[in-house]
This record gives C-alpha cells, structure tokens and sequence, in this order.
C-alpha cells in the first residue's frame, strides 16, 4: 500500500478463515488502522503487486472511536425467544453492564466503556459473519477484558483487528503478523 507514492510498510500477506481471529500489530502510526480501512473500503490507496478483498455481508465493525448513533436496543428487539433474550442480558451482565444501567440513564449518557460493552453483546449475539475491530480494549478494565475473551471463546467469531492490549491478543488471535515500516 502506497501514500503519495510511498509504501507505507513491508509487503504483507493476509489470508482469514472462518472462526479464525486474526490480529494485526506493529508500533504505533505504522498503518495498522489504515489497513483495517482498506480493507473496509474506507480509505482508497495505491497497491503494489495483487490484492483481493471478499467482504461478508453481515460485519462487525468497531473503530478507535465509539459509534453514538448506534441502536443499542435493536439486538435486544430482534431476539426471537425469552431464552435469546436472557442470553443477551446475561453476556451484559459478564461484560459489567446491569439491567438497571439501562433504565437509569439514556445511551446517550453511557459512558465509552458502557457503549464499547452493549456494542460488543451486540457484536457476539448478532448474525456477523467476520468482526474488524480496532482497539476493542479501549476503555475496559481487566476484569471486563476477561469477561470478553472469554465471551469471544465461546462465540469464535471470524475476526480482523488491532489491539496494543498483548494479553487480550496473545488469548484470542489464532493468527498475528507484524507490519514495519518500509
């Protein structure tokens, strides 16, 4: 991948399967999260040698910064049955979220750490087929990073990320590679 003609880090081979969770590190500005957005389709750059990218169409996709807009009660209003519903209250509950928080104050007065927790019940409950997450431990403590390994175990999405937290990575990633700078 170029930037003004430039490559932005060493050439790179990224092939993901399905339940695999694969992680992308490097220091910090080496392009990581431009990668993601690559492969997003957010960001358009040069590309030297052949790349093809076969999206899903059902995606998970959380970036550095929290998405507000989001519709935190769609999950829970799609549910089918009693038992999903408990199930998602339950994944909730693990990840440090009461019933009552959702009673107590709108979303929109959530904190970081209480939009990324709903956003990921949402994530491991809903009908995505691959997750591109980048700094998903952002803004969570330990006990609620436990909690998420051990929900992503459970759940074993297909995943795309980027995360500097090297405990979450070195318990979930079924795959690594590193990017340097060219």
């Amino acid at each position: 991948m170029l930037r003004n003609g430039i490559p932005l880090f060493e050439p790179i081979n990224i092939d993901v399967y399905p339940m695999e969770r694969f992680f992308i590190e490097g220091e910090n500005g080496v392009g990581k999260s431009t990668l993601l957005n690559f492969i997003l389709g957010i960001e358009q750059l040069e590309t030297i040698g052949e790349y093809r990218i076969s999206l899903s169409q059902h995606l998970s996709i959380l970036s550095q910064k929290n998405q507000v807009d989001i519709d935190y009660f769609s999950l829970l209003n799609q549910l089918p049955t009693k038992e999903a519903k408990e199930e998602y209250w339950h994944l909730l509950y693990q990840l440090g979220i009461e019933r009552s928080s959702f009673s107590d104050k709108s979303s929109e007065n959530w904190s970081d750490g209480e939009q990324k927790k709903v956003f990921l019940a949402n994530a491991l409950l809903g009908e995505n087929e691959l997750f591109i997450w980048d700094e998903v431990t952002n803004y969570l403590d330990m006990f609620v990073i436990n909690q998420m390994i051990d929900a992503i175990k459970k759940y074993q999405p297909t995943m795309i990320g980027v995360d500097h937290n090297e405990y979450f990575t070195n318990a979930i990633a079924t795959k690594k590679i590193e990017i340097k700078s060219f």
